[in-house]
C-alpha cells in the first residue's frame, strides 16, 4: 500500500486555520508532499519506463530533503506534528515504494475510490438472501470497477460480454477469456 497521501493527510491536519505569516512545521511537511504530487501530475502522461526515470531524477532529491527535515524536526510525540513525523518515519520504506516501478501510483486514492461503492452499500448487503447472492454481487462489482479502471463504457462492455460469452467455448479453452478482459485490444476498440 502506498502511504504518501497518508503522510500528506497527517501534515495537513496540523496546518493552522489562520496564517501568521510564517510557515508552521506541518505546512513545511505538507509542502514536501505537495511537491511530490505535482511531480506525479507533471509526468502522469508518460509511459511507465519514462515516468520511473523522471521520478528518480525529480522525486528522489525531494525525498532526501524531506527525510533530512523529518530527522531534524523536533515535536512532542503526542502533538499533530509529532504524530505526522512518527508516521513518516515508520512508513519510510512504503513511502518510497512508488519509486521502484513506473506502474505504481504515488497514492492509493484511486483504489480507495473504486471500493467506495462497496463501502456505501455494505449495510444493504447484510440482507442478501444467500452467500451465493453476495458472491455474485461481488463478482459483478469487480467486473464493473475493472471496466471503469480501464476507461471502458461499462454498459457497452457488459452488453458485449452478455452477447459474446454464451457463444464462446471458454470451458474447453480457458485462454479464450483473455480476449474478453477489459485491457484486451478488441475490448478497448469495441467498448470505449
Amino acid at each position: 500500500m502506498l502511504r504518501v497521501s497518508g503522510a500528506l493527510r497527517r501534515f495537513h491536519e496540523g496546518v493552522p486555520k489562520t496564517s501568521t505569516g510564517k510557515k508552521s512545521q506541518c505546512e513545511i511537511g505538507l509542502d514536501y508532499c505537495n511537491i511530490l504530487f505535482s511531480i506525479e501530475k507533471e509526468i502522469a502522461h508518460l509511459p511507465p519506463e519514462e515516468r520511473l526515470k523522471k521520478r528518480k531524477k525529480k522525486a528522489i532529491p525531494v525525498f532526501k530533503a524531506f527525510w533530512g527535515w523529518v530527522e531534524t524536526t523536533n515535536a512532542l510525540p503526542s502533538s499533530v506534528l509529532g504524530t505526522a513525523l512518527s508516521y513518516a518515519k515508520k512508513q519510510k520504506p512504503h513511502l518510497m515504494n512508488y519509486l521502484l516501478d513506473g506502474e505504481c501510483q504515488i497514492s492509493n486514492n484511486l483504489a480507495e475510490r473504486s471500493i467506495r461503492p462497496f463501502v456505501v452499500g455494505r449495510k444493504a448487503w447484510n440482507f442478501y438472501a444467500s452467500p451465493k447472492g453476495a458472491e455474485s454481487s461481488s463478482i459483478a462489482y469487480s467486473i464493473i470497477e475493472t471496466a471503469k479502471a480501464n476507461n471502458l463504457n461499462v454498459f457497452k462492455y457488459l452488453t458485449y460480454l452478455f452477447k459474446e460469452l454464451p457463444n464462446t467455448p471458454f470451458k474447453e479453452e480457458p485462454e479464450l477469456l483473455e480476449d474478453y478482459l477489459p485491457w484486451s485490444t478488441e475490448i478497448q476498440e469495441n467498448c470505449k
